[in-house]
This record gives structure tokens, sequence and C-alpha cells, in this order.
């Protein structure tokens, strides 16, 4: 393990204009990051209530014939599952933070997008899995 004894200076060059630029773009897309997440959650729990609401409608009686079966339960269970996890993406949430420390303020700030990504890619799928035992239900139900 040969060490040296002086510590040799860091060389480098300046970032171009178009290199700065596209960090500056990367910089700034992880930082909209949360809003985009918080609008597509906004338009995926729009989304359930109007299919929701169209399997209501469409199929009222056919929903109210079934609504005994534990798979229409379970549907519905997994629906609003889905809807409370979309919500939840909006949801403020407070975290812990030193204010003045950017990389504290970094920590957080990724912390709440995986915490986001995480809640909206769970709705997605609890949505898509209830939207699909419900349209079996409704298919063979006939």
């Amino acid at each position: 393990m040969n060490q040296p004894d002086h510590e040799s200076p860091i060389r480098g060059r300046f970032a171009t204009p178009d290199e700065e630029a596209w960090h500056a773009f990367r910089r700034q897309s992880e930082q909209d990051t949360p809003k985009r997440l918080e609008e597509s959650a906004k338009y995926l729990s729009g989304l359930i209530a109007i299919a929701f609401t169209i399997f209501l409608v469409r199929g009222e009686t056919a929903f109210q014939r079934l609504a005994e079966s534990s798979a229409v339960t379970v549907a519905c269970v997994l629906w609003l599952l889905s809807l409370v996890a979309t919500l939840f993406v909006i949801f403020p949430l407070r975290w812990a933070q030193v204010s003045q420390s950017a990389a504290d303020i970094e920590r957080v700030h990724r912390a709440s997008v995986q915490h986001k990504y995480r809640l909206l890619v769970a709705g997605t799928v609890l949505f898509l899995l209830a939207l699909w035992i419900l349209g079996w239900v409704f298919v063979r139900a006939g």
C-alpha cells in the first residue's frame, strides 16, 4: 500500500455550454419529479373513479347480482386501496430535515420521490388487478 506523500491535484476541464445545459436539465428534471408523480396520481385517481362509476352504471343489475361474490368484494377492496395509494402520493408528508444542509435536503427529496413512486406503482397495480377481476366477473356473468 504505497500512498503518495502529497496529494496530486484533480485535473479536469470546465464543462462546455452544452454539457452545462444537460446537467441543468437533469437537475431540473430530478427536482420536478415529485410534481410529475403527483400529476400522474391525480389522473390515475380520476381514472379509478370514472372506471368504478362506469362499472356501477353500465352493469348495475349485474353488479348488484354479483355483489355477494367474493371476487367482486376483493376487486372493490383492491379498487379502494388503489385510490387510497394514489391519494397518498398527492398528500404531503412531513419529512425531518436540516434546512441548512443541501445534502440533507437532497436526501429527503430522494426519499420523498421514492415513496411517491412506490405508492403510484402500487396504486396502478392494484387498479389494474381490480379492473381485471371485475372485467372477468362481468364477462363470466354475461
